[in-house]
């Protein structure tokens, strides 16, 4: 930036490019936030690392999701399975009666 910056607190203007008046723990300062960038930058990426396992996980999980829902679809239903019992029980009473 080629523009000055004015601080009100110190009321005058700071020269872009360094030097210029500001207060006497303004490096001090610059130093601890350049220094918590680093470890802000690190952290998002740990964030971001732990997002993409995560992403990857969920998307088993929808797979997998998708699995039960297609045997479950699949499998007979209460009637079906009722249906199929009684069937069985009227097989079973036509073979006895006419078995004697």
């Amino acid at each position: 930036m080629s523009e000055n910056v004015f601080y009100p607190k110190f009321g005058k203007s700071v020269e872009a490019g360094g030097g210029g008046p500001y207060g006497p723990d303004m490096e001090t300062r610059l130093a601890q936030l350049e220094s918590d960038m680093g470890d802000v930058k690190g952290a998002v990426y740990r964030v971001e690392a732990l997002l993409t396992k995560i992403d990857d996980r969920l998307r088993k999980v929808e797979i997998d999701t998708a699995e039960i829902r297609g045997r479950v679809s699949q499998s007979p239903t209460a009637i079906q399975l009722l249906g199929f019992v009684l069937a069985v029980f009227a097989a079973a009473g036509i073979l006895k009666y006419f078995s004697h």
